[in-house]
Parts: C-alpha cells; structure tokens; sequence
C-alpha cells in the first residue's frame, strides 16, 4: 500500500502547485498566458509600443481589427515589417506613413505561439 501512496502524493503536490503558478502574480484567476504575453510584450514591444496609447510607435490595443482580423498578414508585418511594406500591403504602408521615417524592427525569431501570447495581451489590456 506504501508504495503507492507516494506517487498519489507526488501527482497531487504537482497538481496543487501548478494551478497557483498558473495565476497571474496579482492574485487574479487570469492564466499564466497574460504573464508570458505580457512577458513577451516587455522584451519585444514597449520600447515603442503601449496597448493603450501611441509612441514610437502606435497603441496596439485593435490592431486586430486595423488588420481587419487578419492575425496572418499581422504576424507576417511583426516579423518582417520591411518586406511587407516594399510589397505594397496597404496596411503595413499606411502603418508606415503614419509613424516614418521609423520602420518598425523586424521580430523573425518570434514564433506564432509568441505572437499568439503578445497579440492576446495587447488585445485584453486596460
């Protein structure tokens, strides 16, 4: 019987755990996607974003829907904003107009997960 209670044990101290860690740090019952969107929006965006309000760049809460909800074409821009640009997408030229002779900085290496989490963050923010 001994043998088994240890491994019940250990599934439910795991289980305990994980779901406080998967809270936000204020206590809230938001999950941990806020915190690496959050996370993810403080090391790549807000040098020149806020989600509320313009900077160097412009306040990105309904950037989904300036991109008339194309999160494809709005992933495509944060990574290679240059490219989409030069191509002629009116979206990311209007962006450019609006804010040059800033371009925005190219963000190959993040992964749609990671825009998922950013894109998520920015749309829910207050």
């Amino acid at each position: 019987m001994r043998i088994y209670l240890l491994p019940a044990m250990v599934l439910l101290f795991a289980s305990c755990t994980s779901e406080t860690s998967d809270k936000q740090h204020t206590g809230s019952d938001a999950p941990v996607v806020v915190d690496k969107g959050q996370a993810l929006f403080r090391q790549y965006c807000s040098t020149c974003h806020n989600p509320l309000k313009n900077l160097t760049g412009p306040a990105l809460k309904g950037a989904v829907a300036r991109w008339a909800n194309d999160t494809t074409s709005l992933k495509a821009f944060i990574r290679n904003p240059g490219k989409m640009i030069a191509s002629g997408d009116p979206r990311a030229v209007a962006a450019f107009e609006a804010y040059k002779p800033t371009v925005m900085t190219a963000f190959p290496q993040l992964s749609n997960e990671d825009l998922d989490l950013i894109i998520h963050y920015f749309e829910n923010a207050r």
